[in-house]
């Protein structure tokens, strides 16, 4: 078995500095000590004894990653970011589908939270926190000492958070297809309710408040355009299937005047809206445009490539991270750093028009633009007027 005497004399260090190095996170080495370090164990094939770490040091290494059901790519590509940036910085995560238990959701989160206290978690990450994370099994955490952040869903009192700035990048989509010369412009969803505690629904209402302040503001600006948002049913549990987005764009298809531009507040609904329009014998773009949001990796080979919004899941991962190391490393994080929003992008492609418009060749290469971030409360989510639900 090899032992940090054996890395310290091979690389004529102390015994005390390799082991700072390779069981603690000590920020005196992050240089290329480090790596030095760290390439001489893995070639010698050394193991940190976790149990032998924990009795000295009384550290365990572990972070612990909560999330609910990751039914799409873009989640799950999402949460491996998170787990991947994790190990980078020499934290072991401990990770939990809150679905994983389905009889039971709440027995479920009480074992989840016991397996995770009986760890000795150093820290933890809640992905999409809802009313599905229990305030008692919170206080529990809390109470352990143990430090928590969120990754978008509603913040938990007392615990920073990280998210997209969603309700800005659908702003900027909205605007992008008004200066496209798109008139009649419709945003389809799928049901929702407003209570502001809901995960599932908190997303949408960003995406809604970002479309009503586009069309606002550009009707303020004397632009003669139009902006309705019709929702689907409420389904239960939430779909974002390809069939709903398809069944609803057919019944939008239905209206003896239909819209020119649909936006879809996910991706698989712009794939069924899309659907939709080629059996109804429409051309996308130049008979009806589409975007959708959150670049799902089959948008780009769509038969006209999907506009869309790729939200920043490396960098929210890198800051979650890093948020949480240093309150386990016991800093206090100043109030203006306790709440990050970070801004998506648009990808356009040419299913929105833009291609057509600027009279150039259809193209799946996307251009991508900066969104503009924002500071806006997440609490002010007043809901517009012009909701329309789909008949059942």
């Amino acid at each position: 078995m090899v032992r940090l005497k054996d890395i310290a004399s091979r690389m004529r260090l102390s015994v005390s500095t390799v082991s700072a190095i390779l069981n603690t996170r000590d920020p005196r080495y992050n240089g290329v000590t480090r790596t030095r370090v760290m390439k001489v164990a893995k070639t010698l094939g050394y193991r940190t004894n976790r149990h032998a770490q924990m009795l000295r040091h009384g550290r365990t290494g572990f972070v612990g990653v909560v999330h609910p059901d990751l039914s799409t790519q873009v989640s799950t590509i999402a949460k491996n970011h998170l787990i991947r940036e994790l190990r980078q910085k020499g934290w072991y995560p401990l990770e939990y589908n809150a679905r994983w238990f389905e009889n039971d959701l709440k027995m479920g989160l009480r074992a989840t939270f016991d397996h995770l206290l009986e760890a000795r978690i150093e820290g933890l990450v809640l992905v999409r926190p809802s009313s599905w994370v229990p305030r008692c099994e919170i206080a529990r955490i809390r109470n352990a000492g143990i430090p928590m952040v969120s990754q978008h869903g509603i913040s938990v009192p007392g615990s920073p958070q990280i998210r997209a700035d969603v309700r800005g990048a659908m702003r900027d989509l909205t605007w992008h297809m008004v200066r496209l010369g798109h008139r009649h412009l419709l945003l389809l969803t799928r049901g929702f309710c407003a209570d502001p505690a809901s995960v599932v629904d908190r997303p949408i209402l960003d995406r809604i408040q970002g479309f009503q302040e586009a069309i606002t503001q550009a009707q303020e600006q004397g632009r003669s355009v139009r902006g309705e948002v019709v929702q689907e049913p409420l389904a239960s549990p939430p779909s974002n299937s390809s069939a709903m987005g398809q069944r609803a764009m057919e019944e939008i298809l239905r209206r003896p005047r239909r819209p020119d531009a649909v936006l879809c507040t996910n991706d698989f609904w712009a794939l069924g809206a899309m659907r939709a329009c080629s059996q109804a014998g429409l051309r996308v773009p130049h008979d009806m445009a589409l975007a959708g949001f959150d670049n799902e990796f089959f948008g780009q080979f769509l038969p006209s490539a999907l506009t869309t919004v790729q939200q920043p899941d490396r960098e929210e991962a890198r800051c979650t991270v890093e948020m949480l190391s240093r309150l386990i490393r016991g800093e206090r994080l100043p109030r203006g750093e306790r709440n990050v929003i970070l801004p998506c992008e648009l990808v356009i492609r040419e299913s929105c028009g833009a291609h057509v418009s600027a009279g150039i060749s259809t193209s799946s290469d996307p251009v991508v633009r900066g969104g503009n971030g924002g500071n806006h409360a997440m609490d002010n989510l007043d809901l517009p007027d012009f909701v329309t639900p789909l008949k059942e």
